[in-house]
C-alpha cells in the first residue's frame, strides 16, 4: 500500500452510524458493561470500561473510550481510541484512531480497524433499533389492527 499520497496520515478509520451521538454513546456504554470486546475474523477491539481508569466523572455518556486493537498475529495490541462525534441531528460518526504513532504493519492494521469500526456500528445500530422498535405497551408486539 502506498502511503506517500498523504491520505493515510491520520490512520483514523470511521463510519457514519444511525442515531444521535448521545444515543450511540449510551448504547456503547451499555454494551461495554456487558461485554467490552468486539471481534471480527483475525481481529478484536477491547474497549476499556467507563469507570476503569478512575478518570474525571462526566455528566453524560462518554464519547471517547480507550481501547486496544489486536490484529493479525501481532502480539502487542495497538492502543487506540473509539470516538463518537456528532454528524447530524440523527447520525453520528464512529472513529477508531491510534493513540500514538503509525501502527506497525499498516495494511493489517487498516483492514482490522475498518472491519471493527463496521462491526461496532452494526452492533450499536441493532441495539438502538431493538430499543426503539420494541414491543408496544399493549403487549401485542408493536402491531395494531387497521381501522
Amino acid at each position: 500500500m502506498d502511503t506517500s499520497s498523504g491520505w493515510l496520515g491520520s490512520w483514523c478509520t470511521s463510519r457514519i452510524c444511525e442515531g444521535s451521538a448521545a444515543e450511540i454513546a449510551a448504547s456503547l456504554e451499555q454494551r461495554v458493561a456487558r461485554d467490552p470486546q468486539f471481534a471480527v475474523a483475525n481481529a478484536s477491539l477491547e474497549v476499556t470500561a467507563p469507570g476503569a481508569t478512575g478518570a474525571v466523572a462526566t455528566m453524560g455518556p462518554r464519547r471517547v473510550h480507550a481501547a486496544r486493537l489486536r490484529f493479525s498475529r501481532w502480539r502487542v495490541p495497538a492502543k487506540v481510541t473509539l470516538e463518537i462525534e456528532r454528524w447530524s441531528a440523527d447520525a453520528c460518526e464512529l472513529l477508531v484512531r491510534p493513540g500514538r504513532r503509525a501502527p506497525v504493519r499498516s495494511d493489517a492494521y487498516l483492514g482490522a480497524a475498518l472491519a471493527l469500526v463496521e462491526a461496532v456500528a452494526i452492533d450499536l445500530e441493532l441495539a438502538r433499533m431493538s430499543v426503539t422498535t420494541g414491543p408496544a405497551a399493549d403487549g401485542r408486539g408493536g402491531l395494531r389492527r387497521a381501522s
